[in-house]
């Protein structure tokens, strides 16, 4: 049986794989098991027909012997018995029944084990077959897999390189954009100064001439030609305001520095109150000039001498301003500071010992009161700020 076995699997797992190979094998799997399954159905056709047949197959090959095994032991009683009574004759017809009885129960015995034998060998040799052949294939399938993963590693790799070259060129891309904006702003401020130069140039005479004609109060004409070119006058400079940076108009302080020397003064009402804001002044001094009521809020005044000047009233909130000795002897009345950035923390002690007294008399012995003042270091522009629980304006003890 064992040998049964071993050769039934050697021809189902050795044949198809030395004939066909494991690769033709894997492929003609279904051809292999409808193969064995066919042999199988013919093994128990083949038992089927022999039991169907088995009278005749008996009657032909074994005397008509029933192949029973309850007949051969009969047959084994009715000889012993006829031996006991000494007939030879009866004993020697009952002892060829036994033969023939045993012969024919062990040749249905043995052809009934060779078929089941032979197909659970079948079955067991295509199981084995198929585990194997795949198990071969599953193999050879990793193999290409890893393969496969290889060559996309290395296209990955490929990739990445190719995203990390365009990352470099995106970077390239933005400097040189950042490089063309520069430009792009350099040239526009140009363009915005020089089209300020020609505008400050082509109206500044017209304006100076009405200025030396003045006699008494400026008109509301003259007042409107100024406020117009001011306001016309575009921001192109920048400070630093609280890490903020604000645009400022560098010729918007010409103007003022200009019709401040050709003698306009700006100690004007409420009602008529210019507004120079957004200001920026280089080595500008306002020295007995008289700007009150002005609006220089949100100017760069670092480089303005306010020495002697009259400021009363004026707006520099949130502008950049001088050292405290630059507003000696000023006339700060009412003057509003509320935001400003001063270069000192001392900023206002040195003030309120300087401006004790105003110009030319027009407010005597003017006191100021900064109790409601504070002034706070600013971590951004790295000055000082002023603060008050109200407006940070000088006022007057009498008022």
């Amino acid at each position: 049986m064992v040998f049964i076995l071993g050769l039934v699997l050697g021809m189902v797992v050795g044949v198809p794989l030395s004939l066909f190979g494991v690769s033709n094998a894997v492929n003609n799997l279904v051809a292999s098991a409808s193969a064995v399954v066919v042999l199988v159905l013919l093994i128990a056709t083949l038992v089927l027909i022999a039991f169907l047949f088995r009278n005749k197959i008996n009657k032909v090959l074994f005397g008509g012997a029933s192949a029973r095994l309850e007949n051969s032991v009969e047959a084994v009683y009715k000889t012993a018995k006829a031996s006991i009574k000494g007939d030879e004759q009866q004993a020697a017809e009952q002892l060829k029944t036994v033969s023939d009885e045993l012969i024919a129960w062990y040749a249905w015995s043995r052809f009934y084990r060779w078929s089941t034998t032979t197909a659970i060998g079948l079955l067991v040799a295509f199981g084995g077959f198929a585990g194997t052949i795949l198990l071969v294939k599953q193999n050879e399938i990793l193999g290409e897999q890893l393969t496969k993963i290889s060559d996309q590693t290395a296209l990955f790799e490929k990739q990445t390189n190719s995203i990390n070259e365009q990352t470099s060129n995106l970077a390239r891309q933005n400097e040189l954009l950042d490089i063309q904006n520069q430009l792009f702003r350099s040239q526009l401020q140009d363009t915005r100064k020089s089209n300020n130069n020609q505008l400050l140039a082509g109206r500044i005479t017209e304006l100076l001439t009405e200025v030396n004609r003045l006699e008494g109060e400026p008109s509301l004409s003259l007042l409107a030609n100024v406020q117009s070119l001011a306001t016309s006058l575009e921001p192109t400079d920048s400070m630093d305001y609280a890490g903020e940076a604000i645009d400022v108009s560098r010729e918007r302080g010409v103007l003022l520095s200009t019709l401040l020397f050709a003698g306009f003064q700006f100690q004007l009402t409420g009602e008529n109150q210019l507004n120079f804001s957004y200001s920026k002044f280089d080595n500008t001094s306002f020295n007995e000039a008289r700007l009150g009521n002005i609006i220089l809020s949100h100017s760069d005044l670092r480089r303005v001498d306010f020495k002697n000047s009259d400021v009363s009233e004026a707006n520099l909130a949130g502008s950049l301003l001088p050292t405290a000795d630059k507003f000696a002897n000023a006339n700060m009345w009412r003057t509003n500071f509320e935001g400003a950035i001063v270069p000192n923390q001392e900023w206002l002690s040195d003030l309120a010992r300087l401006s004790t007294d105003s110009i030319r008399g027009i407010k005597s012995k003017l006191e100021f009161n900064f109790e409601n003042w504070s002034i706070k270091p600013d971590n951004q522009s790295q000055g000082f700020k002023l603060e008050s629980t109200g407006k940070a304006i000088a006022l007057d003890p009498e008022s």
